[in-house]
Parts: structure tokens; sequence; C-alpha cells
């Protein structure tokens, strides 16, 4: 499937690569899941972070202390990286 953006802007967007990174890390070949696409590494660890996760939170609700809200504290890092990715992928030119 071609990326809407780079047919329309001509620019590359911020997921291209992304599910051939994810695929890659899967399959171990990290190197070219960086390639891919850097975020996609960070992604796939956090979708790897979730089972035990998951488990601890059914496990053991409301423990956490205060207001701390993890699954906002991940979505806001995860938005971070991946679109620190794509802005630097962007100025280098390591985007093809």
């Amino acid at each position: 499937m071609p990326c809407s953006l780079r047919l329309i802007l001509g620019v590359p967007c911020w997921s291209c690569g992304m599910t051939r990174a994810f695929v890659a890390g899967v399959r171990g070949d990290l190197a070219a899941a960086w390639a891919f696409n850097p975020a996609g590494l960070w992604l796939l660890g956090m979708v790897g972070v979730q089972p035990p996760y998951r488990f601890v939170r059914i496990r053991w609700p409301g423990r956490l202390p205060g207001t701390w809200q993890p699954e906002a504290i991940m979505a806001g890092v995860s938005a971070v990286v991946v679109l620190a990715a794509w802005i630097i992928r962007l100025t280098t030119g390591q985007l093809v």
C-alpha cells in the first residue's frame, strides 16, 4: 500500500517503513528494523512489554501510587519517539 502523504506531498510519512521494521524486529533482524524505521523498534518493545504489564495490572489492580497513569505516559513517550525519529530522518535525508 503506497504512502498517501508521499503520493500527495512527496514527503514520506512518520510511519513509512514501520510495518517492515516491526516484522524485521520480530524476526530478530534489528539492523534491518533500524534501517526501515528506528521508531519501529520502540513500538516493538512497547508491544513486548504489554503482556506482563497487563498481567500485573489485572492481578493487582489499584496498586499504582497517586494519579500515576503509565498508559498515558507510554502513549506520550511513544508519540515523541515516533515524531523525533521522523524529524531526524527527514532532516538527515535518511527517508527514501
